[in-house]
């Protein structure tokens, strides 16, 4: 009898689609990897990942790169953005 699941979401249920994501919002190659590199790449997108507050990883991925803040908080603001659920996602749940 199974009694627990566990779901990775990030390339498994979803596509983790971060850059296409950044370029949706307008940010030029330069600003995407200046980003790339100051969230996403970084140790403090694992704590996010884990659960960490997201105040305190997005102060973390503004002191990665401070000159970015406006860019990064934006990115921020609707992270949900990253993720788009591959169309055999819910019939695989199902």
């Amino acid at each position: 009898m199974i009694n627990t699941i566990i779901f990775d979401i990030g390339n498994v249920l979803t596509d983790f689609r971060w850059r296409d994501y950044l370029k949706d919002l307008g940010f030029d190659d330069d600003i995407c990897k200046r980003i790339g590199d100051a969230a996403m790449s970084s140790s403090a997108w694992n704590d996010f990942d884990a659960g960490k507050d997201e105040e305190e990883v997005l102060r973390e991925f503004i002191a990665n790169d401070p000159g970015i803040e406006s860019q990064i908080r934006l990115m921020f603001k609707d992270i949900g953005g990253t993720l788009r659920m591959y169309d055999t996602s819910i019939p695989f749940l199902e």
